[in-house]
């Protein structure tokens, strides 16, 4: 299975949680063409329920025809790798999946996946990370692609 995560857009302040900022909306804009262009498209997009990861995830699923977005809390709570893999067996039925989440924990689970250390990937905002041959239960992945946005 191939996964694509995406760490959500930049976002602006608000008194209760951040929200996707224009340039979050340009980001997202950057990553969906670039989407386009190679044929990406996830069978299952999930997202974390922070709202800057779920408008996040909204934006790329309407950018790209996509349907349904699915909350995952599990992307959220800072679970180890380990329990990541477990919680994407649910979803080994579909060629691809696309999880919109939150650092760290997005570089930890791919850096733990491919077996390289700690530190050597960097999700800066609305980063695609591409990695293909995940198998669970089993770790492995190869980087398909890590595609920082233009803007």
């Amino acid at each position: 299975m191939d996964v694509y995560f995406l760490r959500h857009a930049k976002t602006e302040p608000t008194e209760t949680e951040p929200v996707l900022s224009e340039k979050g909306r340009r980001q997202l804009d950057s990553i969906t063409e670039q989407m386009r262009q190679r044929d990406m498209r996830p069978s299952v997009i999930l997202t974390s329920p922070r709202l800057r990861a779920r408008q996040s995830a909204d934006y790329v699923a309407d950018a790209i025809g996509y349907g349904e977005v699915s909350e995952e809390g599990w992307i959220a709570e800072n679970l180890p790798a380990e329990q990541w893999l477990r919680e994407l067996a649910v979803y080994q039925e579909f060629a691809s999946i696309m999880v919109v989440g939150h650092e760290p924990d997005i570089s930890r689970v791919a850096e733990w996946l491919m077996g390289v250390q700690f530190g050597a990937v960097k999700m800066k905002k609305a980063t695609l990370l591409w990695l293909q041959g995940i198998t669970p239960p089993s770790r492995g992945a190869t980087l398909r692609l890590l595609l920082p946005p233009n803007s």
